[in-house]
C-alpha cells in the first residue's frame, strides 16, 4: 500500500476530525506525513451522528448504527481496544435523543447499539431508561452486554427499551483461561441473566474462543458442552484466537509460547497448551456436537447486484470489448458458469484473471461447470494455478479447515441434476464441490434425495412457488446452502 500513489492518507485512531480536515481542505498545502494519527481521543460532544445530519441515507429495512459511548474499562489481554481507549467517554443525550427521532420516522428494521459493552456505563437501569423513552416506535435493538448484569430488577427496563437480541463474550469457562487473558466471569449471575433473557425472548449470541492462553482442547470442549446444556448454542460464534497487534497478547506470546501468523487474522497456529491439529478437532467436536460448521460453505452467485457484477455467464461467447467492460464492474465476489468444453481455453481465464486484477484484487471467484459426469482434477489445479491468491486473507482464514480444496479466494464447483453424478462426486471428494440443480418439475425421487442428502443447491428461476415452498421447507435449517439464480442453468 505504501508504493500506491493514489494512497494520499494513512490514518490511525479516530478518524472523524481527520477525516473532516482532509474534505474540507485543511490539510492540503501544509507540510503533512502520509501517516496522521489522532493523538488524544476526540472530544464526543464535537462528532456530530451522520444519520440526524443525513450524511448517511437510510434504506428501507436497513439497520441503523449507533454509538452511546467509546472507550472500554476491560483489561482482557487478546483486544487492543481496551488498550487504547481504557477511559469511558460518553455522547450527549441530545445527540441520542436525535438519532432515534429520525430512527422513529424511517422504516427501519433493527438498530444495532455497537458499544463495546451496553452495561458499561455509570447506572444500567437509568441507560435503559432513557433508551426506552426515545425508542418510542419499539424498534428492536441488537447490543453487547454481560449476562451477569441482567438481573430479576432490570429485565423489565431491557424489554421497554426494546432490546430483541445480544452479544454475550462468554469466550471460555476455564478458570485458568480466563485468569490469564483478564476476563472476569460469575457462572452463577451468566446463567441466571441467561435465563431471564430467554424467559423473555431475548435472543442471545454467545461468543466462544478457540485457543486462549492455558486453555486446552479438553477444556473447548467442555465449554461448548456448558452452552449446550444451559440452551445457549442456538446462537454460538466460535473464533480461533486472534493474536491482534499492539495488544497485551502479542506482547507476550513469545513469553506464553504463543505462534501465530504475522498477517491478518493473525490467528494463533498453537500454545502451549494447544497444538496445530487441536485447533483442526476443535472443529470435528463443534460438527459432532453441535451439528454446525464453524466456516460457512463458500457460496456461487447466480445473479448481479444493479450495477455491480458478481455473476457472468461464460456458457455464451462474449466479445473482448464487452467482456472488459463487464469486468470493470466486478464487485468483491465474482462467479463464472461455464461449459466443461470451454475448461481447456486457459488463455481466456489469464485474461479474466488479468483484468480482474486491475479492476479489483480482492475479488473472490467462483468458477462453475456445468457438467452431468465427474470432472477430472486437473482441470481445477490448471484453474486454480491461474487464479488462486495463496498469501491471501482469506486463505488465511481457513487455516484450520479440513477442505479438498483448501482454497477460498478461488473456488471451484460442478453443477448438475442428474442425482447419480451428485453422489459421485460427493462420494469421491474431488476437488470440485458438488452444486445440485433445482429445475422446475423435479420428481418425487429428486424431493427425497434432497431430504435424505442436503446438498447445496442451485434454483432455477423459473420453478414455481409451490415448489419453491416444498424445497425451503426441506432446507429449514440450512438456509445457507441455498441460492437462488436469474437464470434457468
Amino acid at each position: 500500500m505504501l508504493e500506491n500513489n493514489f494512497v494520499d492518507f494513512y490514518v490511525t485512531g479516530e478518524g472523524e476530525k481527520i477525516f473532516s480536515d482532509i474534505i474540507n481542505n485543511n490539510v492540503v498545502g501544509k507540510k503533512q506525513s502520509k501517516f496522521i494519527k489522532q493523538e488524544n481521543p476526540l472530544d464526543l460532544n464535537l462528532i456530530t451522528n451522520p444519520y440526524p445530519a443525513d450524511i448517511l441515507p437510510l434504506s428501507k429495512n436497513e439497520t441503523m448504527l449507533l454509538e452511546t459511548m467509546r472507550g472500554c474499562s476491560s483489561k482482557c489481554t487478546y483486544c487492543y481496544y481496551g488498550k487504547s481507549f481504557p477511559k469511558i467517554r460518553y455522547f450527549e443525550k441530545q445527540e441520542i435523543e436525535k438519532f432515534f427521532l429520525k430512527a422513529n420516522k424511517s422504516d427501519i428494521k433493527e438498530i444495532y447499539i455497537m458499544d463495546p459493552s451496553f452495561d458499561h456505563c455509570k447506572n444500567l437501569n437509568d441507560k435503559l431508561s432513557f433508551i426506552a423513552k426515545c425508542n418510542a416506535s419499539k424498534i428492536p435493538i441488537h447490543t453487547e452486554i454481560h449476562l451477569e448484569t441482567v438481573n430479576e430488577k432490570n429485565i423489565h427496563l431491557f424489554k421497554d427499551a426494546g432490546i430483541s437480541s445480544v452479544e454475550a463474550g462468554l469466550q471460555s469457562t476455564n478458570p485458568l483461561a480466563l485468569k490469564n487473558v483478564k476476563r472476569k466471569f460469575n457462572m452463577g449471575k451468566f446463567l441466571k441473566g441467561a435465563e431471564l433473557l430467554q424467559k423473555n425472548n431475548i435472543k442471545i449470541t454467545t461468543g466462544l474462543i478457540v485457543g486462549l492462553p492455558g486453555d486446552t482442547l479438553e477444556g473447548f470442549e467442555e465449554t461448548l458442552d456448558f452452552v449446550i446444556s444451559n440452551d445457549l448454542s442456538e446462537g454460538v460464534e466460535i473464533y480461533p484466537l486472534s493474536v491482534l497487534p499492539g495488544s497485551t497478547l502479542s506482547e507476550t506470546a513469545s513469553k506464553d509460547k504463543i505462534e501465530y501468523m504475522k498477517a491478518p487474522p493473525y490467528y494463533a497456529t498453537s500454545t502451549n497448551t494447544m497444538k496445530y491439529d487441536d485447533f483442526v478437532f476443535a472443529e470435528d467436536i463443534v460438527k459432532q456436537k453441535r451439528d454446525m460448521d464453524l466456516y460457512e460453505p463458500v457460496l456461487a452467485h447466480f445473479y448481479n447486484h444493479d450495477d455491480i457484477i458478481t455473476f457472468m455467464d461464460l456458457r455464451r461467447k462474449i466479445k473482448n470489448d464487452e467482456l472488459i467492460n463487464l469486468l470493470k464492474k466486478i464487485g468483491n465476489n465474482l462467479t463464472l458458469l461455464i461449459n466443461h468444453k470451454n475448461l481447456s481455453d486457459l488463455n481466456l481465464f489469464k485474461e479474466i484473471d488479468n483484468i480482474i486484477s486491475d479492476s479489483n484484487p480482492f475479488t473472490l471467484v467462483q468458477i462453475v461447470v456445468e457438467c452431468d459426469k465427474p470432472l477430472e482434477n486437473k482441470a481445477a489445479k490448471d484453474l486454480n494455478r491461474i487464479f488462486s491468491n495463496n498469501n491471501g486473507y482469506f486463505e488465511n482464514t481457513r487455516i484450520f479447515h479440513k477442505d479438498n480444496q483448501n482454497r477460498y479466494s478461488v473456488r471451484f464447483f460442478q453443477i448438475t441434476s442428474n442425482i447419480e453424478t451428485f453422489i459421485k462426486l460427493d462420494h469421491w471428494k474431488t476437488f470440485w464441490d458438488p452444486l445440485f440443480n433445482i429445475k422446475k418439475g423435479m420428481n418425487d425421487n429428486a424431493y427425497n434425495f434432497l431430504k435424505n442428502k442436503i446438498p447445496m443447491i442451485v434454483i432455477d428461476k423459473n420453478i414455481s412457488q409451490k415448489e419453491l415452498n416444498k424445497i425451503l421447507s426441506i432446507y429449514k435449517n440450512y438456509e445457507s446452502f441455498i441460492m437462488r439464480s436469474d437464470i434457468d442453468i
